[in-house]
């Protein structure tokens, strides 16, 4: 009946850490994927997952408005994603660390570049495994043009533009000389947007960025020897290091957030609409 529901609550209290609670915790965040603005999608590995901005948002200040988080540890495996959601992700961390005066460490996975390696800007300190794919500071773009495929499958499509660059990201044409020279510009923008952000965050000189940006891809040993993060290590140094920034003792509890129920206390929950 209630009382063993009660009980059955008691244990999973008892040893699993719970948000809110007065016990001082860390935060761990998983944030694994192709970075984009909406919710996010996990589907294995950081490839075929979807690292949304909503989710990781909401999720980020979650953990920065609960009382019982002293420091947050960010798991990044990311190969990158779209410009303006990866640079979305950074400052929100940018913010929720300045609002909230927690310490926010990352912690990189397998890989955490291009817009994955963006996001970690905003970290207090970077870890990465040795073997950490990272770096790889640069921008591409362009289109698909399936005109051809089209016509080979006898469908027209026509369409009505208002404006000469109208079409710039159309798939039945290619760009215009003069569509080619303004994208061109866009994506200059974003390098320099991008090299200038890291140049400011790692202390580089415009020569030292111009080296180690370009696209170019180094492991966690070259990075840190280069100093595109702080030390090289995993999961556990990140956590200690967390705990010693917020002043905690290193075998302080750490909870996945977003936080969800255990299984017991789902079905504790679900017990306790029954009749006894």
């Amino acid at each position: 009946g209630s009382e063993m529901c009660i009980r059955d609550r008691d244990y999973a209290a008892a040893t699993q850490p719970a948000a809110g609670r007065k016990t001082p915790v860390i935060a761990y965040i998983p944030a694994v994927g192709i970075i984009q603005f909406g919710e996010s999608v996990f589907a294995g590995d950081s490839y075929r997952s979807i690292l949304g901005f909503s989710s990781f948002s909401s999720t980020l200040r979650e953990a920065a408005d609960d009382e019982s988080v002293k420091a947050i540890v960010i798991r990044l495996d990311s190969p990158g994603g779209g410009y303006t959601s990866s640079d979305a992700m950074r400052r929100e961390i940018e913010h929720v660390k300045t609002v909230s005066q927690k310490p926010v460490i990352c912690s990189m996975g397998s890989t955490a570049a291009s817009g994955g390696y963006f996001v970690s800007l905003a970290c207090d300190k970077v870890f990465a495994d040795p073997a950490t794919l990272t770096g790889s500071i640069g921008v591409f773009g362009g289109k698909l043009v399936i005109k051809d495929l089209l016509e080979k499958l006898n469908i027209t499509v026509s369409s009505l533009k208002m404006g000469k660059n109208a079409g710039l990201f159309s798939m039945t044409q290619d760009f215009t000389a003069e569509q080619q020279k303004f994208f061109n510009a866009s994506l200059d923008r974003v390098y320099q947007d991008f090299t200038n952000k890291v140049a400011a965050r790692r202390g580089f000189s415009a020569k030292q960025i111009d080296a180690l940006a370009r696209g170019r891809v180094f492991t966690g040993v070259q990075a840190q020897r280069n100093g595109l993060i702080d030390a090289t290590g995993g999961l556990s140094d990140a956590l200690k290091d967390a705990a010693e920034s917020a002043g905690l003792k290193a075998s302080a509890p750490v909870v996945e957030f977003p936080v969800s129920p255990t299984r017991l206390e789902t079905v504790s929950y679900t017990h306790l609409t029954l009749p006894t």
